[in-house]
């Protein structure tokens, strides 16, 4: 990816993110079946969380078998903030604003997440990074990843 691509692409998504942010293009409601994701964003999650976790990684569970937005959409309604839950929303929608993410193949989908977070790209690095944080919170509480792990909850009896 060329870095004039790159820097259009983070415009494009900072752009989106202010209007967002100045009420002037409002969050889209959320999607059949879930609380606070649209349909849209369901969808980068699951593209997101299939780079971060895909079939044959190291711990063995594919973040595609976990249905991922869901996890994120309960994480949203039930754990996190207004604040938290608006600005992740805001990074997924520009991430969205990114022709074709979710079509690209798992490989070039991570190389875009490197691109996004490199050295020199404080701000996207800041917003990818808090979004792959709650996609973590959401994939390392599953009870697959947990049991894969072999995670034991001594003070839950487990």
């Amino acid at each position: 990816m060329t870095r004039r691509a790159l820097l259009a692409g983070g415009a494009l998504a900072a752009g989106a993110g202010t209007l967002v942010c100045a009420g002037l293009a409002p969050l889209p409601d959320a999607g059949s079946g879930l609380r606070v994701l649209s349909t849209e964003e369901a969808e980068i999650v699951e593209a997101l969380a299939d780079a971060l976790w895909p079939e044959g990684n190291a711990i063995g569970i594919a973040a595609q078998d976990l249905g991922m937005a869901d996890r994120v959409d309960q994480l949203f309604a039930e754990v996190m903030g207004q604040q938290s839950v608006t600005a992740s929303r805001q990074v997924l929608r520009g991430l969205a604003a990114w022709p074709g993410f979710s079509g690209l193949d798992v490989a070039e989908r991570l190389r875009k997440l490197q691109d996004w977070t490199g050295p020199d790209e404080l701000l996207s690095r800041v917003a990818v990074d808090g979004v792959k944080a709650v996609l973590g919170l959401a994939y390392f509480n599953a009870p697959e990843v947990l049991s894969a792990l072999g995670y034991r909850s001594f003070c839950h009896g487990e």
